[in-house]
């Protein structure tokens, strides 16, 4: 009767939880603060330490509105706003306070993306909220520390602060949306990402490139850091000034090594930032000239073997030397475009005068690293059917000869440990090397000929 019940009882199987939604708040509400929030955490970043300095200097008996209303400039011209000034308009603005604001923007963009349905539509909305909402602060901000004439202009802060806000954040909110965008062919995805490793390249360039000039006028830099510092506080605030504008000067550096010199004038001499001392758009020399001209070669390197690595795999097969050249050309263009881009970004002016006209030439920078780079990239592709199989032989006949060099001295060891015991090995001691020697040399021999002969010379 028991086993009877027991058989008629329903049996509960567990039911799985639903899958957790990605996001249940409202778009325009996600948009609305994390607009809100970077508008006033990126302010805050860059004011608070101006303002730190000035509470850290006892000579100057202001109050505390003339260094807040000198950060909130800093802040909106990181946004590439344009500033007026006694000396003129400026409109260079330094790539670090650039890339503060717009990491800012990413990262409320990533968060609001993260809280909103996963879906294209409320992306977009959240996105486009997002950096209506920031340049609504922004430009408040604008108008409230104008005075005098002098100030952001409030047409430039809303024609940057829009771009920038639509790229940077619409950027983190489809990643928190985790928004998948359409795979591209694998020709494209492989320009892509060589462009992407040969801007990587020239940037790098630029870096040693402006450390190797730096070096080099140690003695000038000291000299100028020591006669503008003026004590500890000029000397943080000289710190801090040329963090903001190094990578300024790192692509100024990249454009110089495809052979377009920038322009500094009077801010790379006496009296200007040391950080730009031999970057005057005079001649190189030394080691300097060395990674210069090799900067152009090293990226189309760099972005033939990322395209022909990703068309590998993409095919399962080494591409055809063809389809290789085609992509690592287009790459390299694209590589030169994206740098004439920085320059783009890094370049401006102050005032009226010779100063005008700051940075290098964004239209000659990208002619000059497209076709440089992009022809050291296609003539990369097209000889690497010939140079890598060359390369691998020589790699595998290093380790041949490293294990022939192992296997001779176990060799030595047996011979001295069959004398110890008092037997002699056949042929002996040198015979039986000399026959290992010539038996590893006519393997190595052959193997390479094998290797040459199987060349494809007619791919």
């Amino acid at each position: 009767m028991s086993r009877a019940l027991s058989d008629r009882t329903p049996v509960v199987e567990a039911v799985p939880a639903p899958p957790a939604a990605a996001g249940t708040r409202s778009p325009l509400v996600a948009g609305l603060a994390a607009g809100a929030w970077a508008a006033v955490l990126g302010a805050a970043v860059v004011t608070v330490p101006v303002v730190a300095v000035w509470a850290s200097s006892r000579s100057d008996p202001s109050g505390p509105g003339a260094p807040v209303r000198l950060g909130l400039w800093l802040f909106l011209l990181g946004t590439h706003a344009r500033l007026d000034t006694p000396a003129g308009p400026l409109t260079v603005a330094p790539l670090g306070l650039l890339a503060l604001t717009a990491l800012v923007l990413y990262r409320s963009g990533r968060w609001a993306g993260r809280t909103v349905p996963a879906t294209p539509v409320d992306a977009v909305l959240t996105a486009a909220t997002l950096a209506l909402t920031f340049v609504t602060a922004a430009c408040a901000l604008a108008v409230a520390v104008r005075s005098g004439g002098y100030g952001p202009t409030p047409a430039s802060v809303l024609a940057a602060g829009l771009c920038l806000a639509l790229i940077a954040g619409g950027a983190g909110v489809a990643v928190g949306a985790a928004l998948s965008p359409p795979r591209p062919r694998p020709q494209v995805a492989a320009a892509g990402v060589g462009a992407v490793g040969g801007l990587a390249t020239l940037v790098a360039a630029g870096g040693v490139l402006t450390a190797v000039s730096l070096t080099a006028h140690a003695t000038t830099l000291t000299a100028a850091s020591g006669a503008l510092a003026g004590g500890a506080l000029g000397g943080l605030s000289l710190v801090l000034a040329q963090l903001v504008v190094l990578p300024n000067v790192v692509v100024w550096a990249a454009a110089l090594s495809t052979g377009v010199p920038a322009h500094l004038g009077a801010l790379a001499g006496p009296g200007g930032l040391p950080v730009l001392t031999g970057l005057d758009g005079g001649s190189l020399h030394g080691a300097a000239a060395v990674v210069a001209a090799l900067a152009p070669i090293t990226a189309g390197v760099v972005v033939a073997a990322l395209v022909r690595r990703r068309l590998a795999a993409a095919d399962g097969g080494e591409p055809t030397t063809r389809t290789a050249m085609l992509a690592a050309g287009a790459a390299g263009v694209a590589a030169g475009t994206l740098l004439g881009v920085l320059a783009a970004l890094a370049a401006g002016g102050v005032g009226h005068d010779h100063l005008a006209h700051l940075g290098a030439a964004p239209a000659l920078v990208t002619l000059a690293a497209a076709s440089e780079v992009g022809l050291a990239a296609a003539l990369a592709a097209a000889v690497a059917p010939w140079v890598l199989p060359t390369a691998r032989a020589v790699s595998e006949l290093g380790a041949h000869a490293r294990t022939v060099a192992g296997e001779r001295l176990g060799g030595r060891a047996s011979i001295r440990a069959a004398r110890a015991w008092g037997d002699e090995p056949v042929p002996g001691r040198w015979g039986s090397l000399r026959v290992r020697a010539g038996a590893a040399g006519d393997a190595a021999s052959g193997w390479l000929r094998a290797q040459w002969d199987r060349r494809p010379f007619g791919r």
